[in-house]
C-alpha cells in the first residue's frame, strides 16, 4: 500500500492500513516490534481533509497522528488478548504488584517523554539534555527493576531444581523473574549458544537448513550458503551515485525495530528452554526471515560501501541459480536419508 511522498491516503488505505496492524500483532507474538513500521508514514499523508490538525498536550498536531495511535494502540490490544496466557506464563515467578507499578510506571514515562519531545524538541540544547535525562532514568530504572524482582523472593529452592522429566530435562525453564536472579548464568548460556549454533541461525536465515532441525535436518554445502549471503549483499548494497532510501532517523528507527524482533526471539526462546541445558533450546533462523527485508534496507541505506554500477541482474541470477542448486541438493540429501518402505 505504498503512498508516493506528498500524497495523502485515501479513507480506504487508512482503514486497511489500521486493520492490518491490528491483525498482524496477534499473528506471532515476536514480530510485534514490526507493527512501529507504520510511523514511517509521515503524519501528513494520514492527514483528515476536514481535520488537519489535532491538539495534544497543547500542541497541534497533523491529523495523521491519530490514525498512527490507532494502529498501534489497536495492534498492541490483540497482541495482549492472543498472548496473555503465554506473557503470564513466562512472568509466573514473579511479584504481580512490582509487574503493575512497572507497566503503570514505564505509562507516565512514555506520555512523559512524548510530552518533552513536543515542548523542547525545537530546542537542540535542552532536548539534547532531556535525552541524556530521558536514558539515564531508563537505565536507573532497568537496574533497579532487575534488583527488585531479584530481591523479592519467589526462587526455586534446592529440591526444586532437581525436578526433571523422564528424558532428563528439568521442569523449569528460563523465565522472566528465573533470568533476573541467574543473570550470570543466563549470559554464560547464551555465550555459549552463540559459537555452538551461531552457524546453524545463518543457515536457517539464508534457507540452506531444510527439514524440521528438532526432528531432523537437512544441511546443504557450505559453498551453497556462502555465495548466497554474497549474492543478497552484493543486491543490497547501493550503487555510489544512488542517494539513501532512508533517513537518519528512519534508519534508526528501522535498526531499533531489529534489534527488538532479535531480543524478543531471544526472550522466547530463553522461556522455552530447560534451566539444566548448556545452550538455547529450538532457536532456528528463519525466525529472524521477517525482518531480514528491514536489514538488507539498511545495507542499501548506508554509504559506507557502495558499489560503481549495477549489479542487480547478475546478483538475482546468482540468487536464483543458487536457490535452484540448493533445493536439487536438499532433494537429493532428503531422498538418501529416507528409508526405503
Amino acid at each position: 500500500m505504498p503512498v508516493p511522498a506528498g500524497e495523502k491516503a485515501v479513507w480506504w488505505q487508512k482503514i486497511l492500513l489500521i486493520v492490518l496492524g491490528g491483525l498482524t500483532a496477534p499473528g506471532k507474538a515476536i514480530y510485534l516490534p514490526v507493527i512501529l513500521l507504520c510511523l514511517l508514514i509521515p503524519a501528513e499523508n494520514l492527514t483528515y481533509d476536514g481535520n488537519p490538525t489535532v491538539k495534544f498536550l497543547g500542541e497541534e498536531l497533523p491529523g495523521g497522528c491519530c490514525i498512527h495511535a490507532a494502529t498501534l494502540v489497536l495492534a498492541f490490544c490483540f497482541w495482549l488478548a492472543a498472548n496473555l496466557n503465554a506473557v503470564a506464563y513466562a512472568a509466573r515467578d514473579m511479584n504481580t504488584t512490582v509487574l503493575v507499578i512497572a507497566a503503570a510506571a514505564a505509562a507516565v514515562l512514555l506520555v512523559l517523554a512524548l510530552a518533552a519531545y513536543l515542548k523542547l524538541h525545537k530546542r537542540p540544547k535542552v532536548f539534547f539534555w532531556c535525552k541524556v535525562a530521558f536514558a539515564a532514568v531508563l537505565v536507573v530504572g532497568a537496574v533497579g527493576g532487575v534488583y527488585a524482582v531479584s530481591h523479592t523472593g519467589g526462587g526455586l529452592d534446592p529440591d526444586q531444581l532437581t525436578m526433571t522429566y523422564p528424558n532428563g530435562d528439568s521442569i523449569w525453564t528460563f523465565s522472566f523473574g528465573y533470568i533476573c536472579r541467574n543473570i550470570p548464568a543466563t549470559v554464560k548460556l547464551l555465550l555459549r549458544t552463540l559459537p555452538e549454533q551461531g552457524a546453524l541461525w545463518l543457515q536457517g536465515l539464508l534457507g540452506t537448513t531444510l527439514g524440521e532441525p528438532i526432528v531432523y535436518r537437512i544441511d546443504v554445502s557450505w559453498l551453497l550458503g556462502v555465495g548466497l549471503l554474497l549474492a543478497v549483499l552484493a543486491a543490497a548494497l547501493p550503487r555510489q551515485d544512488e542517494p539513501a532510501l532512508l533517513g537518519r532517523r528512519s534508519k534508526a528507527g528501522t535498526a531499533g525495530i531489529c534489534l527488538c524482533v532479535v531480543l524478543a526471539v531471544l526472550a522466547a526462546a530463553l522461556n522455552w528452554t530447560p534451566i539444566n541445558y548448556q545452550t538455547l533450546f529450538g532457536l532456528q533462523g528463519r525466525y529472524l526471515l521477517p525482518i531480514l527485508p528491514l536489514a538488507l534496507l539498511l545495507v542499501k541505506s548506508s554509504k559506507k560501501l557502495v558499489l560503481r554500477g549495477d549489479v542487480s541482474h547478475a546478483a538475482a541470477l546468482c540468487t536464483s541459480t543458487l536457490t535452484m542448486l540448493t533445493l536439487l541438493q536438499g532433494f537429493g540429501l532428503y531422498a538418501a536419508w529416507q528409508p526405503v518402505s
